[in-house]
């Protein structure tokens, strides 16, 4: 089953909530500043080596926001996904969405 697109639900864009996945377990978020999520600047959350999301939200760190902020330049479209995974290993994307970074 496909996951559900996520919406970043406050104002700032820093927390991403809403999702839903029926039959994931855990998932990650990824960013881009092409929408086709090709090339070396995909940036994924939790960042390496960090434990994937178990729940329906996520609110980056202060750290994690500003690698965000530095895919693209000041007022310039960033491209995020969701990434889940099941109990087997099997794994899909959420549509892309995108917004714009202060």
């Amino acid at each position: 089953m496909p996951i559900l697109s996520i919406q970043p639900c406050d104002p700032s864009g820093r927390v991403f909530s809403a999702w839903e996945g029926i039959g994931y377990e855990k998932y990650e978020i990824q960013f881009s500043k092409k929408p086709e999520f090709t090339g070396k600047k995909i940036l994924t959350l939790p960042l390496k080596g960090m434990e994937w999301i178990t729940g329906t939200s996520y609110t980056p760190t202060d750290k994690e926001w500003k690698e965000i902020k530095n895919l693209t330049k000041k007022s310039e479209i960033v491209f995020w996904r969701l990434r889940g995974r099941d109990a087997e290993g099997g794994e899909d994307f959420s549509e892309v969405g995108s917004y714009g970074v202060e």
